[in-house]
C-alpha cells in the first residue's frame, strides 16, 4: 500500500516537470529567434546523452563534486565542533559573538579576489570560497541549534537522560545535511569566476562558445545533481535523526 502511493505520489510530482517540458518544447520549436537561443528540450537531452555516454560529463562531475565535498567536510569538521563548544558555553559564546557576526555577514563572493591572490584560478580557490560559505552556515546551525532552534528536543533529549554526543551524532550532524544543497551552489559559482574546469567553469565556457544546447544541458544536469544530493541529504537525516528519536521516545518538530 506504502509502495503504491508512494509510486502515485512520483508519478503526480512529474506532471509539472513533463508539462514544462512539453512547453517548452513547443514554443521554442514555433518562436524561430527562441529555437536558436533557447533550443528545444529534446535538442538539449540529445546533447547531454552525447556528453554522458563520451564520458565528458563524468569527468566534469567528478572534479565538481570533489571540490564540494572537499569543502563540505572540512567546514563540518571545523565549525560544527566550535559551534557546539560555544553553544554550551555561553560565556565563550557572548565573547565571540560580535566578532562572528562581523565576519559571517562577508559574502563568499567578496573573498574571490584574495583568493584568486593567493591560489589563482584553480579548485584550491573554489574549495576555499566555499569552505568559507559552510563555515558560518555550519556554524550558526551547530550553535543556535543548541541555545535555541530545538528548546523542546533538547528537554527531551535531558529526560532521556541523552549524551551530548548523541545530541552531536544523531541531532546536529544529521540535521546539517541539508547545507549540502548550498554547497553544490556555492561550488559551482566558484568555478564559474575561479576555475579552468569543473561544471561551472563548463557551462561558463558554453556561453562564451555559444554552445546554447551544452548550456542548458548542464543546467538540466546540475538541476538532476542538486535534486539528488538534496533528496539523499534528507533521506540521511531521516535515518539517523528520526529513527533515533522514535526509538528513544523523543518528539522532534
Amino acid at each position: 500500500m506504502n509502495l503504491r502511493k508512494s509510486l502515485s505520489d512520483g508519478l503526480k510530482s512529474l506532471i509539472p516537470i513533463i508539462a514544462l517540458l512539453v512547453i517548452w518544447e513547443i514554443t521554442s520549436r514555433t518562436i524561430r529567434v527562441m529555437s536558436i537561443f533557447v533550443p528545444p528540450p529534446s535538442v538539449d537531452l540529445l546533447a547531454l546523452y552525447h556528453g554522458i555516454v563520451s564520458l565528458e560529463y563524468f569527468v566534469l562531475i567528478w572534479e565538481t563534486l570533489q571540490r564540494m565535498f572537499t569543502a563540505y567536510f572540512l567546514a563540518a569538521a571545523i565549525a560544527i565542533p566550535i559551534g557546539l563548544f560555544l553553544g554550551w558555553n555561553l560565556r565563550a559564546y557572548k565573547v565571540f559573538e560580535p566578532l562572528i557576526e562581523a565576519l559571517r555577514v562577508i559574502p563568499s563572493v567578496a573573498w574571490i579576489a584574495p583568493a584568486i591572490i593567493f591560489f589563482g584560478l584553480s579548485g584550491t580557490s573554489v574549495v576555499f570560497v566555499t569552505f568559507y560559505a559552510l563555515f558560518w552556515l555550519f556554524l550558526v546551525f551547530s550553535l543556535y541549534g543548541v541555545l535555541s532552534i530545538d528548546k523542546l528536543a533538547l528537554l527531551s533529549f535531558k529526560t532521556v537522560r541523552a549524551k551530548k554526543r548523541d545530541i552531536f551524532t544523531k541531532l546536529i550532524v544529521p540535521g546539517s545535511m541539508v547545507n549540502v544543497a548550498a554547497a553544490f551552489i556555492v561550488t559551482i559559482s566558484g568555478e564559474m569566476l575561479l576555475s579552468v574546469d569543473g561544471l561551472g567553469y563548463f557551462l561558463l565556457e558554453s556561453e562564451r562558445i555559444f554552445a546554447y544546447s551544452s548550456i542548458y544541458a548542464t543546467l538540466i544536469l546540475l538541476s538532476i545533481l542538486g535534486y539528488s544530493l538534496t533528496k539523499i541529504a534528507i533521506l540521511v537525516e531521516e535515518r539517523f535523526t528520526l529513527k533515533w528519536a522514535i526509538e528513544s521516545g523523543i518528539r522532534i518538530g
